[in-house]
Order: structure tokens, then C-alpha cells, then sequence
């Protein structure tokens, strides 16, 4: 705990800021633009997804067959966490309302039209668009683009996981046991706000990592 500590002591302040602002604003566009937990869980694991697809021109070496069984596992991976992720926010919005957890968190998805997917997609691409732009004018592209996406790709991956638990050991009792006493939580906001923590975390655990480390990541984010 104390290397950790340490470690994170040795984030420059810039980086640092930049992670928390990235982080703020991520979780006011949840909170005030009204997007349910699991609907920000599953634009996030698009993103995870489309890194993982954009990452493919970058490594030219390995045959089309292992990039798309690669694309596979991790859609398989995601879909694994994000049934989960569902099944969790089921259990944390029951403490509040009535119905059964699957079908309060189905729910959630149920205001969305085609047009709201559309525009996450459009901003999804967007971004990776112009991130892979400026890698691809940068001196090392791979370097340039392990930095801006990989770092918090992996960062995602590992705060998705955490919340799975945290959704039923952190959230589910503080919802539910402030329900006991007449205050309700709403579980979105709750749980929205437990993730960006989480995800802030480990971007900033994943900014304490060496050059050479995240050198090594970028000649090879495919270990097999």
C-alpha cells in the first residue's frame, strides 16, 4: 500500500488534474444528462470494443484472423461483465423501487430511441478518430496511442470488474439501508458515481507506470 502510495505521489500535477477534470465532466454528463448507470456502463464498454477494433492498423504484423478473434474475446468478455453490471443495478434500484431486479434494469434502457445510440456511437468514433489522427502524426505512433487509449482502456476493463462487486457490497447496503430510514438514493446516481471514482483511480494508478513499461505495452498489447 505504501509503494502505491508512492507511487501515486509521482504523478505529475498536470496529468493528474487532467484525470480528474476528464473525470468531472464525465460524471456530470451522466448525472445531469440523465444517462442510467447500466447505459453509461454500456457506452463505456463500447468504447473498450472500438479501442480494441482501432488498435488492429497499428499492428500490421499479426494475421486478420488473430486481430478478430481478439475483437471476439473481448466482446465475449464484455458481454460477460455488462450481464452482470445489469444484474447488480437490478439488485441496488429494488431497494428503492418495486419490480423485479432484470426488469428494473431493462428498464433503464427503455427510453432510449435509435437516435440516442446514434449520437453515443458518433461521439465514440469521433474521439478514436481524432485520437488515432494525432497518433498517427506523432514520432511513435503506438506510443502516442498506448498512452491516450490502451492506459485507459485497461483502466475501464478494471474499474468495469470492481463495480460488479461494488455495486453489491458498497452500493446495494448504503441504498438500501438509508431506504430503511426514509431517504432515497437514486441507485443511477449512486452507482454512476462509484464507478467514475473507480475508473479515476485506476487511471491514475495505470499514470504511475514507467516509459518503459508503457513502451513494452505498445510493441505488444497482445499477449499470447
Amino acid at each position: 500500500m505504501s509503494k502505491l502510495t508512492d507511487a501515486l505521489r509521482q504523478v505529475p500535477p498536470q496529468a493528474a488534474m487532467q484525470i480528474a477534470f476528464a473525470h468531472a465532466l464525465l460524471l456530470a454528463g451522466a448525472i445531469w444528462g440523465d444517462v442510467p448507470y447500466v447505459v453509461l456502463q454500456t457506452l463505456l464498454a463500447g468504447e473498450l470494443l472500438l479501442i480494441n477494433i482501432a488498435t488492429i492498423p497499428l499492428y500490421p504484423q499479426r494475421s486478420v484472423g488473430r486481430h478478430l478473434w481478439d475483437v471476439a474475446k473481448m466482446a465475449a468478455i464484455l458481454a460477460f461483465i455488462l450481464f452482470f453490471v445489469v444484474i447488480s443495478y437490478g439488485v441496488v434500484s429494488s431497494a428503492t423501487r418495486e419490480g423485479e431486479p432484470l426488469r428494473l434494469a431493462l428498464h433503464a434502457f427503455k427510453g432510449l430511441g435509435v437516435a440516442d445510440f446514434g449520437w453515443m456511437l458518433a461521439y465514440l468514433l469521433a474521439r478514436l478518430t481524432a485520437s488515432m489522427w494525432q497518433a498517427s502524426q506523432s514520432k511513435d505512433p503506438r506510443g502516442t496511442w498506448a498512452r491516450q487509449n490502451l492506459l485507459f482502456g485497461g483502466s475501464t476493463f478494471v474499474a468495469m470488474l470492481l463495480m460488479v462487486f461494488g455495486a453489491f457490497f458498497i452500493g446495494n447496503p448504503i441504498v438500501a439501508g438509508l431506504a430503511r430510514v426514509g431517504i432515497v438514493v437514486d441507485a443511477d446516481v449512486m452507482l454512476s458515481s462509484l464507478m467514475v471514482l473507480a475508473r479515476c483511480a485506476t487511471a491514475l494508478v495505470a499514470a504511475t507506470m514507467s516509459a518503459s513499461e508503457i513502451d513494452a505495452i505498445a510493441s505488444n498489447p497482445y499477449p499470447d
